[in-house]
């Protein structure tokens, strides 16, 4: 029995019994009985864990520590239907302290404010329900949701929106709940794309985990496999050999006169392959005025009117050489795609339309999406960082044809880095200045931290092979030391370096997944694959073992094109350590390192 000083609360308890059932009744709705329904009487002076019938008591110190074990029972809108329908039951009252015995002469009776400030504060309990989300599978932290970003997934908006912000501060996550709230509440499938073809169905499982639901009501999916769905829809068919596109541009390229142009002493062909995949076609030009009158987003090197001539010649040559081919390239299938949606806008019935990693996309990739989501409120969302972009070329909003403006949402705060790990990452880009898709400069980093981690180790070794053995030592002993398996990624720059990784680790006898396998499931493996495959995703330890301090120069490159290269190179990089969230380590290859600096571990800053 409980009391109140002499008193017996036997009342009470019975008006907690009938709560219950009052409550029972008007959430059956909802699928709630009375046995999933619980009382909790909160003390203010007296440190308590027990029960009284079906009233839980528990003290102020141990309300936090009960919340944050309670198992994760409601999805994110049946959270929200249950919270609507006690506040409807159960009216809010005046915060008033209870009716008590008179306090003896020399204590002060308590007030209203008193109790409020023992019991533990909205910021406490967040900041608790944090640190107990750390401990569960990374899978797990990959959907949480800061209560102050909640509001974004049911927002209102009249046309297209945007949320953007440093790397760590859940513009994805946010996403991903705000395609579940709308999921459920159409008849027609959400679109969530992805540059990256191997996330969808690693955010289709997490996904499920916010809301079964809802999952199968979105449609995961990478923008280029998007294209091809749309033209199977319409009765079209782009054919797409890669080896035959490189057979076709390197035919071009032998015969262009560009590459003996004087004034461009940089004579990979790469380069100029890469400005016409996201330059001219990655932009939909069609004629050469266009493309001599064109601000080169993204590019340094600059070009004369006479070697811009020059290079749409190559262009014309290298789509005369897929033609002969039979064959498309990536960019002819999104040309295509955008075509047939705006021919038969009818065969494509989609709610709306999430564009994770907006910045990694081409123009016509996202016009393309645009044209998909159709016109009408929260039919797109776009998310993303041009600071993260790890691409050649750029573009902006407004040449897109899209208006955000009013509908734009920047996010600051950073849940997923220790303050340790922004600060290593953010210096490599902080004096970087970008052209934001929305067209303004950025010329600083902004984002802050408020958790607190050790140091990132950041060590040097004479090759890729030595730093990946001695990442390997680190794994080992974090594992040793409780981390699992399943929360550690290496991150390498190539597919070549991922497979030589991999290989080590099995050596080591450690167990490996490829990020091109895997799909969103908790698994005890170490995570490996490439930088640019691990983007949208979180990892508790990261491990880059063949980092560049400066990139080495290829042969006659010029400074605006060693520029251009390293500036994509350090923006990579800051992509990989921020996956990290509690742990970084980076190994950067050093050919003046000794022995004896590989034998003390010399940290490097």
């Amino acid at each position: 029995m409980v009391y109140r000083g002499q008193d017996s609360c036997a009342d009470d308890l019975d008006n907690a019994d009938r709560l219950v059932d009052a409550l029972a009744e008007g959430l059956e709705h909802l699928g709630l009985t009375s046995t999933a329904i619980g009382v909790v009487w909160a003390f203010t002076a007296h440190s308590v864990d027990a029960a009284a019938r079906a009233v839980r008591l528990l003290g102020a110190t141990e309300l936090i520590e009960w919340i944050t074990r309670l198992p994760r029972r409601f999805s994110v809108e049946q959270a929200s239907a249950v919270s609507s329908g006690v506040a409807e039951i159960c009216p809010a009252m005046e915060a008033t302290p209870p009716t008590r015995r008179p306090a003896a002469r020399h204590r002060r009776a308590e007030t209203a404010a008193d109790i409020q400030d023992v019991l533990p504060g909205i910021d406490e309990l967040v900041k608790a329900l944090l640190d107990a989300e750390l401990t569960e599978p990374i899978e797990s932290w990959m959907t949480f949701l800061h209560p102050e970003q909640v509001r974004l997934t049911r927002t209102h908006w009249t046309g297209p929106a945007r949320v953007r912000g440093p790397a760590g501060t859940g513009k994805t996550v946010v996403g991903l709940h705000r395609a579940t709230y709308h999921a459920l509440r159409s008849p027609h499938p959400i679109i969530f794309a992805s540059f990256v073809r191997t996330l969808p169905r690693v955010f289709a499982e997490l996904a499920r985990i916010v809301s079964e639901p809802a999952s199968h009501n979105i449609h995961f999916v990478g923008v280029h496999q998007l294209a091809a769905e749309c033209l199977q829809k319409a009765g079209e068919h782009v054919h797409i050999d890669s080896a035959k596109v490189d057979t076709a541009f390197g035919l071009a390229w032998s015969r262009s006169e560009l590459k003996h142009s004087t004034s461009i002493a940089n004579h990979s062909p790469m380069y100029w392959k890469e400005e016409i995949d996201y330059v001219i076609k990655g932009r939909g030009l069609t004629g050469f005025e266009q493309y001599r009158d064109l601000h080169r987003i993204g590019r340094k090197t600059p070009l004369r009117s006479a070697d811009r001539e020059r290079m749409w010649d190559l262009y014309l040559a290298y789509e005369e050489q897929l033609g002969l081919r039979g064959t498309g390239d990536f960019n002819d299938l999104i040309l295509r795609a955008r075509e047939a949606v705006r021919r038969y806008p009818s065969l494509f019935q989609y709610a709306g339309v999430i564009v994770d990693e907006v910045q990694d996309l081409n123009l016509i990739s996202l016009q393309f999406l645009d044209v998909l989501s159709g016109d009408g409120p929260n039919r797109m969302l776009l998310l993303g960082d041009s600071r993260q972009s790890v691409y050649p070329g750029g573009f902006t909003l407004s040449e897109a044809g899209i208006n955000v403006a009013g509908r734009a949402h920047v996010l600051r705060e950073n849940y997923r880095n220790t303050a340790q790990i922004l600060a290593t990452a953010s210096a490599l880009v902080a004096d970087d200045a970008v052209l934001d898709i929305e067209g303004t400069v950025e010329d600083r980093l902004e984002g802050t931290s408020t958790r607190v981690g050790g140091k990132p180790t950041v060590l040097s070794g004479p090759d890729g092979k030595t730093l990946s053995s001695m990442a390997i030592d680190d794994m080992t002993t974090a594992h040793a030391d409780g981390t699992n398996w399943g929360n550690m990624a290496a991150l390498t720059r190539t597919t070549r370096e991922a497979r030589q990784m991999m290989a080590l680790l099995r050596l080591r006898g450690i167990p490996t997944v490829s990020l091109t396998d895997y799909a969103g499931v908790t698994i005890e493996a170490v995570k490996v694959g490439t930088i640019k495959r691990a983007k949208g995703l979180e990892f508790s330890h990261v491990y880059l073992p063949a980092l560049h301090r400066e990139l080495p120069r290829q042969v006659n490159e010029t400074d605006s094109s060693y520029e251009e290269r390293r500036s994509l190179y350090r923006r990579e990089i800051y992509v990989a350590m921020t996956r990290a969230r509690d742990h970084l380590w980076a190994g950067y290859i050093d050919e003046k390192s000794t022995e004896a600096e590989l034998s003390r571990g010399s940290m490097l800053a």
